[in-house]
């Protein structure tokens, strides 16, 4: 896959869901996680892949984005919570609690949802884990709201006091949390300053 093509679908995924289901009509999500999952790809091709699969998830339907995973989208995006820009960890964080959501309503009375086994396998819950404690308020408060909401005995508890007595989250009811982070805090960009 050339990297004119997938600059395409860069664009292409930003649009409505009739956009991306073209994307997936063309077979090509399975393409795309092989290139964002490939050590030997071109790394700027492997970022555009990446950034595909996450519009895909970001502005996808419920059916799109279990697409994605059943193609195996979750590891290159768990792959990207060892980044250092902390922007993208955040977005990325954000990609894997709206995947996890998608799970939730799949899970047709399943004791778990089955997104949660297939994050802890590619190691992403051990990573979400340790983000708690991030410099970065945002990526820190990201990691923390996704693991209360899908593996609560993984958070750190006194973190979680931490950031309560300090007025950063609130807490509204048992499974909902609300934090001081504002709309302009842009936590579901990926970071890049082309706006997404």
């Amino acid at each position: 896959m050339e990297a004119v093509a997938c600059i395409t679908m860069v664009f292409v995924t930003r649009g409505s869901t009739a956009h991306v289901q073209a994307v997936i009509d063309a077979d090509l999500v399975p393409l795309l996680v092989d290139l964002a999952a490939g050590e030997k790809t071109d790394p700027n091709l492997k970022k555009i892949a990446e950034k595909i699969i996450g519009n895909i998830v970001r502005g996808g339907s419920q059916r799109q984005v279990e697409h994605v995973v059943e193609c195996g989208g979750i590891q290159p995006i768990s792959g990207l919570l060892d980044g250092e820009n902390d922007n993208r960890l955040t977005a990325m964080l954000w990609l894997l609690d709206k995947i996890l959501r998608a799970g939730r309503q799949k899970q047709e009375g399943l004791p778990d949802t089955p997104y949660c086994t297939l994050i802890e396998q590619a190691g992403g819950v051990d990573k979400m884990a340790a983000l708690q404690t991030h410099n970065d308020m945002g990526v820190a408060l990201q990691a923390i709201v996704c693991l209360i909401s899908h593996f609560p005995t993984r958070v750190d508890a006194q973190r979680l006091e931490a950031l309560i007595e300090a007025g950063v989250i609130r807490v509204v009811q048992a499974d909902e949390v609300e934090t001081n982070v504002g709309e302009d805090d842009d936590i579901g960009s990926d970071g890049d300053s082309d706006g997404g």
